[in-house]
């Protein structure tokens, strides 16, 4: 059975030749010394006298010179490491080949990983057991994918931000659709602005810019840039200039394989607090704080009211237009050079509204308020009941 040859570097084929060259140069010098004892030894005292004092030195010490400038300076000098070894039609076509099929091999792998989500530790885990009979392949999934390890921060609003790209950070998801998407399609993108501590002991704060495309079935929502400081940003002009900018080239229209796309605003999700951050607005417990109607508010048991329902609406005109100047303060808001509505694509937050707003207080008034309005026991206990059995 035929033995199956290892590769060899052009380095360890020289040692090898080298160290052969140098064996047979050994076997020669000791060859013809032999011989030369030999020669000697069958020739009398006074013929070897005469021989020495008058033959001119030839025969075997001679022979044996020559063959040492040969071997050494002519095998040396002449042999071609890379002639014999690489040899343009054996071995140096294959290992392109090799090296293509590794290339496409990578590629697949990594394709692979990206489309159906693979998780890093998967793709790494993947990696060590092809590594065993792909030896070329990278052993950390990082490797694989490129992932930048370095990204461009830069000072503003007081703090650092990163904007990672709108479409940079879509790329993944409108691939996934791109055969359903028709040419000129504009896809709407949701996008949430929050703020959340970091630390219990530091004021630190992170503001993500999140965005979900609502036109392609998306579950989760990327990273569209992040700002981290000690505290809030000091202007929300300055904090989305690089969001607002992209969108606007975005909203003219780019290319994306063989089509023409179009990313639109769709809509601003925010809590009370950001919302009115981010459209330079009055908080919603002030005074002419309310995002819907033009009510000036009133203030009753600490809280900040507006009852009844006979105030004019706010519209996304007279929003622009600034109506009730009482509304806005520090200016323009960031938006002011994309299309969106800025009272009709902002809408409230469920959430803080409902589920942590009007709701908890409820709940708290009945369980805890007044014997007037707080609920019997056995229904509280039929309630819990109910909510533990599920």
């Amino acid at each position: 059975m035929n033995r199956k040859t290892e590769p060899v570097s052009l380095s360890t084929l020289r040692r090898r030749t080298r160290v052969d060259v140098q064996k047979r140069l050994h076997q020669i010098r000791t060859d013809m010394t032999d011989m030369t004892d030999m020669d000697m030894t069958g020739i009398g005292a006074e013929d070897r006298v005469l021989s020495e004092n008058t033959a001119p030195p030839s025969s075997a010490a001679h022979a044996m010179s020559e063959v040492q400038v040969y071997t050494e300076e002519d095998m040396e000098l002449e042999v071609d490491f890379d002639d014999v070894y690489c040899d343009g039609g054996g071995t140096s076509g294959s290992d392109s080949e090799n090296d293509d099929d590794l290339t496409s091999l990578s590629d697949n792998i990594a394709n692979w990983a990206v489309s159906f989500g693979i998780s890093l530790v998967g793709l790494t885990t993947l990696l060590s057991i092809l590594h065993i009979t792909h030896p070329n392949l990278p052993k950390d999934g990082r490797t694989l994918l490129k992932t930048k390890t370095h990204y461009a921060i830069e000072e503003k609003a007081g703090g650092n931000y990163h904007h990672f790209g709108i479409l940079c950070s879509l790329k993944v998801t409108i691939s996934k659709y791109a055969k359903t998407l028709a040419e000129g399609m504009t896809l709407g993108l949701q996008i949430n602005i929050d703020g959340l501590p970091l630390f219990k002991s530091s004021s630190v704060q992170l503001w993500p810019i999140l965005g979900l495309l609502v036109t392609i079935p998306m579950k989760e929502p990327v990273v569209i840039g992040a700002y981290c400081g000690p505290k809030k940003p000091s202007s929300a002009t300055e904090f989305l200039s690089d969001f607002v900018n992209e969108l606007q080239e975005l909203e003219a229209g780019f290319c994306f394989g063989d089509k023409n796309l179009k990313i639109k605003l769709h809509t601003v999700i925010c809590d009370a607090p950001a919302r009115a951050f981010v459209k330079k607005t009055k908080a919603h417990n002030a005074f002419h704080g309310c995002d819907k109607c033009l009510h000036p508010g009133q203030y009753q048991n600490r809280c900040m009211t507006f009852p009844g329902s006979e105030h004019p609406q706010r519209t996304d005109i007279s929003f622009n237009l600034m109506v009730d100047e009482l509304h806005h303060h520090k200016g323009q808001h960031p938006f002011k050079n994309v299309k969106v509505g800025m009272v009709s694509q902002f809408p409230l937050d469920y959430m803080h509204l409902v589920c942590l707003g009007s709701v908890r207080k409820l709940l708290q008034t009945w369980l805890r308020g007044t014997l007037t309005v707080r609920l019997p026991a056995l229904i509280v206990d039929i309630g819990c009941q109910a909510n533990s059995s599920q």
